[in-house]
């Protein structure tokens, strides 16, 4: 990579952590392109070189961070040989994810946002897509077969702790991700009816 390519990485991801910083503190609605450049220490022109508004940083945000909870989904779910194996490790992931002390008030203050963009995002539809694939390879599975079924369900098993996180933290009552986890791979696994359940974390 050049020099050139080196600092044009450097100065994005500068752009990125001031502005997660920034919608942490005040949203999404409430940062302006001068509240971003001012905090970044730049000009409103490179900032332009690298997005269009405050709310294509927002959109490459989300987008970055569903990538890495993707990936680390996917390898905690790696070797998991039934269901609700696979649902909690899914779930305990995105929950422990989301609740890092730089992410759980990002998530708060910005979730009608959240809710508008994150289906649009290229990481979530993936992210649908290995549930999918990886619920047809259970051996022991149950009620949903059909390949549109399959679809729905994956885009249910992963819109669901989105909601639970921001409305468990909106009443403000006090449940572990563990336990959020655990009740929802439950939940779910006793809605989807496998054969044969282990419930082993």
């Amino acid at each position: 990579m050049s020099k050139r390519e080196q600092n044009k990485q450097i100065v994005r991801a500068k752009l990125l952590a001031e502005s997660l910083k920034l919608f942490s503190d005040n949203g999404v609605i409430h940062t302006t392109v001068a509240d971003i450049v001012t905090a970044c220490d730049i000009g409103r022109g490179t900032f332009y070189n690298y997005f269009d508004d405050v709310r294509s940083v927002m959109d490459a945000l989300i987008e970055d961070m569903y990538t890495e909870v993707r990936r680390e989904i996917k390898a905690a779910r790696e070797n998991k040989t039934n269901l609700y194996q696979m649902l909690y490790s899914s779930f305990k992931c995105y929950l422990d994810y989301v609740s890092r002390d730089d992410l759980a008030q990002f998530h708060r203050l910005n979730q009608a946002y959240l809710r508008s963009a994150s289906y649009s995002s290229k990481a979530i539809r993936s992210l649908i897509l290995d549930l999918q694939n990886d619920l047809k390879q259970l051996k022991e599975f149950g009620d949903y077969k059909e390949n549109y079924e399959l679809q729905l369900l994956s885009v249910v098993l992963v819109g669901t702790p989105v909601e639970l996180f921001l409305n468990i933290h909106q009443i403000n009552t006090k449940i572990s991700g563990d336990e959020l986890a655990d009740f929802l791979a439950k939940l779910f696994t006793k809605a989807i009816k496998p054969k044969k359940v282990t419930p082993v974390k």
